[in-house]
């Protein structure tokens, strides 16, 4: 099943930030060992992240993580959705339009491939070689991007 957005501050902090770099936070992992706090960011934007684009952001980011998590002492590593990214929020259907995606809804033991056409709220529409298939949320039990 899809999760909602986090409550995590930080992930919700990270988010809005980036979101005036037109992209978004996908994922944050952070964890402190030895008095040195190691976070990993996953960002995803739609016109895409080159290696230059991704070493702006580092840029912009270390100084926010600083502020935010209060320590100076950083290793910040970011990177963007692997080809076959395992969907964990909700958020990102909307995200990935026009994209092929598989879907595993409950039940069911076959994933289901085709292109996400439509995503709202409540449901998304997959375009499979047998047609357009309405899916609601609630029966997504997993998700993952297709583009192999």
């Amino acid at each position: 099943m899809l999760l909602s957005l986090p409550d995590d501050p930080l992930f919700l902090a990270l988010d809005q930030f980036l979101s005036v770099e037109k992209a978004r936070l996908l994922e944050v992992a952070s964890r402190t060992k030895n008095g040195t706090t190691k976070v990993s960011l996953t960002i995803y934007s739609p016109e895409g992240l080159t290696l230059e684009g991704l070493a702006h952001l580092h840029k912009l980011l270390l100084p926010k993580l600083e502020e935010l998590l209060s320590t100076e002492d950083l290793y910040v590593e970011v990177g963007t959705p692997g080809l076959e990214r395992n969907l964990k929020y909700n958020f990102e259907l909307e995200l990935f339009l026009d994209r092929p995606i598989q879907i595993l809804r409950e039940g069911d033991s076959e994933w289901l491939s085709g292109v996400l056409s439509e995503a709202n709220d409540a449901s998304i529409t997959l375009e499979t070689e047998k047609g357009s298939v309405l899916i609601d949320k609630k029966e997504i039990r997993k998700a993952r991007l297709n583009d192999l």
